[in-house]
């Protein structure tokens, strides 16, 4: 939760990208010193409510050995972009 209340505090809602944000920021790691006890968790459990009674769920698993960002570009999608044609 505690990653939800910073997301909130220094951006505000941003309706359902929001879950991308609380995403970027579990994975910071001042995150973990937050965790109670201490204690980092393994495993994550992500919720998101959406408009009426749209609720999504999850159990992610944390990924330690990953050092972060790989610096890898993602491919273009079009043909204008400098990628190639689907035609």
């Amino acid at each position: 939760m505690r990653a939800s209340y910073d997301t909130y505090i220094n951006h505000g809602n941003s309706s359902s990208a929001t879950i991308f944000s609380v995403l970027d920021r579990l994975r910071s790691k001042d995150m973990d010193a937050l965790a109670p006890g201490g204690r980092v968790r393994d495993f994550v459990v992500g919720c998101a409510f959406g408009p009426g009674i749209t609720a999504e769920m999850c159990m992610l698993k944390r990924n330690r050995g990953v050092q972060g960002v790989t610096g890898l570009l993602t491919p273009p999608e079009t043909e204008s972009e400098g990628g190639r044609s689907d035609a």
